[in-house]
């Protein structure tokens, strides 16, 4: 039985998707039971008679074959539960896609996309507040992961033109905004039958905020220079990216004040570090700073509480402790009312 793969890029919707489609009755997708790996993992422990398989890491093509048979019994057990369309979602199987089709010849793939402005800032937001997730104490660069977007996105949509019909793109911004229309796109796809808790689960799906909001002027400006990601939003049909560099370093200022009237104090020292650190610097430190001292003169807070005998021994102060950190003192202003 050819499986079903959800493929995109990391922060797209492929979780969503997963989820959305798995309310179908006729429809079984596992959470990143990762396939390939699964073969090849199992096809060593059986060639190894059930013993550690140390540091082999990957399978030789004998290995990867009897494991591939181990992952057709687990499909074969959930279609004969009554599923029509058993398979995983995986966003690095955009990568995978030639090995995919050697072990499971006749697959079908559901390719999500999204807005890459939107795609990067949710990676920055998921590391800041899932400290695990893709590993790193501190979140990539912001480039890094607009440039893993554009990686992923190229990487699925040049294997989708020799898959054909078994091949599907899907708007994540028509999830949230054409649920009738994709509804009866998937459907199409799958030739699934009319379900009304499959309908019902897309219509709750809510939008997530936009990049307008959510990226500061600097990383509006990274993304528009990069022109590998300005044309994918071109061809995608996504309007180019639009900043002001006269709020440069403002915004996240501006989303720090937004997420302490809200209550989410969590994301307040992570925010002001972007605004305080020039673009494409290591936000580590600033945060650090922020975060872990917040009691002590090392931290912005200690800075603030300094006293001089004027306002004007103030602002020298301030401005001694900013640059001493290696802040960006033009970006500071923006946070101390004119100062430094």
């Amino acid at each position: 039985m050819p499986p079903l793969f959800v493929i995109g890029s990391p922060r797209s919707g492929t979780s969503m998707l997963s989820r959305l489609l798995s309310e179908h009755p006729d429809v079984q997708l596992f959470n990143e039971l990762r396939f390939t790996e699964l073969a090849a993992i199992s096809g060593l422990l059986i060639q190894n008679g059930g013993q550690e398989i140390g540091s082999k890491g990957v399978a030789d093509p004998l290995a990867m074959a009897i494991g591939n048979t181990f992952v057709g019994q687990v499909i074969a057990q959930w279609a004969d539960r009554g599923h029509t369309w058993v398979g995983d979602k995986f966003p690095p199987y955009s990568l995978e896609v030639d090995l995919l089709e050697r072990l499971h010849p006749g697959a079908r793939y559901i390719h999500i996309i999204r807005d890459g402005r939107d795609v990067a800032s949710s990676m920055q937001v998921a590391h800041r507040v899932r400290k695990a997730w893709r590993r790193g104490a501190d979140p990539p660069r912001f480039s890094l992961s607009v440039a893993t977007w554009v990686r992923f996105v190229q990487a699925a949509r040049k294997a989708g033109r020799a898959l054909g019909q078994r091949y599907l793109e899907v708007r994540y911004e028509d999830i949230v905004g054409q649920e009738a229309a994709f509804v009866a796109q998937v459907g199409a796809f799958l030739g699934l039958s009319e379900q009304p808790a499959f309908a019902a689960a897309v219509d709750r799906t809510a939008a997530r905020r936009h990049w307008s909001e959510s990226l500061t002027e600097a990383e509006k400006a990274e993304f528009a220079a990069m022109r590998a990601a300005e044309d994918l939003l071109a061809d995608l049909g996504y309007p180019p990216t639009i900043w002001d560099p006269t709020g440069v370093g403002r915004p996240a200022a501006c989303l720090a004040e937004d997420a302490a009237e809200a209550g989410d104090l969590e994301r307040v020292p992570d925010l002001l570090a972007r605004a305080l650190v020039p673009p494409g610097a290591p936000v580590g430190p600033a945060r650090a700073l922020l975060r872990d001292h917040a009691g002590t003169p090392e931290s912005v807070f200690g800075a603030l509480n300094l006293h001089g005998s004027d306002q004007a021994d103030d602002q020298r102060l301030l401005e001694a402790w900013v640059r001493a950190r290696g802040l960006d003192p033009h970006a500071a202003s923006g946070l101390f009312d004119g100062a430094p």
